[in-house]
């Protein structure tokens, strides 16, 4: 037994786990042959871990697994989902040796921190008349739609003209009157906060206005 997973026969769907065939006329897959993982964990060798060893995985609300259970081996304490430490305690069987000849336990601790916020934010075009602003400005408008953020959300001017106002708890926009007519960037930086499971993260738009 090498660790390895072999797979063979028929393979017409790429239900072998090797892909598809590229003889189009050929589906088989006549020897055993290893199916290469591209897993979504961290494979880690026994044989080179110690107490002091730490290995973080970012949260992504799914279970995750630090190490894979081997042959001479059982593991314990590999999983986890919630942010937080864990320890994985690997133990030998009986007469299984590690490299340097030991059959002890080994242990090690690893983290879930707290995950990349995923905020989104489009933002959308304003055109008001010149005409307008000459005796009122424009009301709060909402241009940014802002999508799976994690925690709450705020929003700061970065630059733009003075007369384009942007409220920092709602990312709307108002425009005074007296803009003359032309072409205005807004910048805004979207802030969301984050929480115990995500990091605080932002974003920064530019809000075109445009007076005609």
């Amino acid at each position: 037994f090498d660790g390895n997973l072999y797979s063979w026969g028929s393979n017409e769907y790429g239900q072998c786990g090797l892909g598809k065939n590229k003889d189009p006329y050929d589906y088989s897959i006549v020897s055993p042959s290893i199916v290469e993982f591209k897993p979504a964990i961290k494979l880690l060798d026994p044989d080179i871990l110690n107490e002091n060893d730490i290995r973080r995985l970012k949260f992504n609300g799914r279970e995750q697994t630090i190490f894979l259970p081997g042959f001479g081996y059982s593991v314990s304490g590999n999983t986890g989902k919630e942010v937080g430490w864990y320890t994985v305690i690997l133990t030998p069987d009986d007469g299984y040796e590690w490299e340097d000849g030991t059959n002890l336990e080994k242990i090690f601790y690893w983290e879930i921190i707290p995950g990349t916020n995923p905020l989104t934010v489009s933002v959308k075009k304003i055109s008001v008349k010149a005409k307008r602003l000459k005796t009122k400005g424009l009301r709060e408008k909402k241009v940014l739609d802002v999508k799976r953020y994690e925690g709450e959300l705020y929003f700061q001017k970065l630059s733009g003209n003075k007369k384009i106002i942007v409220n920092e708890e709602t990312g709307a926009i108002k425009i005074k009157k007296g803009l003359k007519k032309g072409t205005y960037n807004v910048e805004v930086q979207v802030i969301a906060i984050g929480n115990e499971n995500y990091e605080a993260g932002s974003k920064t738009v530019t809000v075109k206005v445009v007076v005609k």
